[in-house]
């Protein structure tokens, strides 16, 4: 990870505001070259987009703040997540959240399964 990306991703997790080179943050959302890539929400969800720049700084920024991994194959942009290694064609157009990826992924399914055997179990034994 370059060091502007870590300076900004530990500025942007702090809600603190700064400026380095190219990219900004407001603690709330970070902008490249004006461009905003992610933005947090009031309640906490994160969303990033590429805003149609697939440039290897972009995809950069974007893994390194949110560890979210990026490759292109065919020219088109791909994201997948570094957890879990499952690939999806990333749309410059328009907005993620981790949480699209994380609810794609096999894991997730078996946790979810899981935890609802969980509050099954829960509720003879209350």
């Amino acid at each position: 990870m370059r060091k502007v990306t870590q300076q900004i991703r530990d500025a942007w997790l702090a809600g603190k505001a700064r400026t380095i080179g190219n990219t900004r943050t407001d603690g709330t959302s970070v902008w490249l070259h004006d461009n905003e890539i992610i933005h947090r929400d009031k309640d906490g969800e994160v969303c990033f987009t590429n805003a149609g720049w697939p440039t290897m700084t972009t995809h950069e920024r974007l893994s390194g703040i949110l560890g979210i991994g990026f490759h292109r194959k065919d020219w088109e942009t791909h994201m997948y997540d570094s957890d879990t290694r499952e690939s999806h064609r990333m749309d410059s157009a328009r907005w993620y959240t981790r949480g699209e990826l994380l609810a794609s992924s096999k894991r997730l399914q078996k946790e979810q399964k899981m935890q609802k055997k969980l509050k099954r179990i829960t509720k003879i034994y209350t």
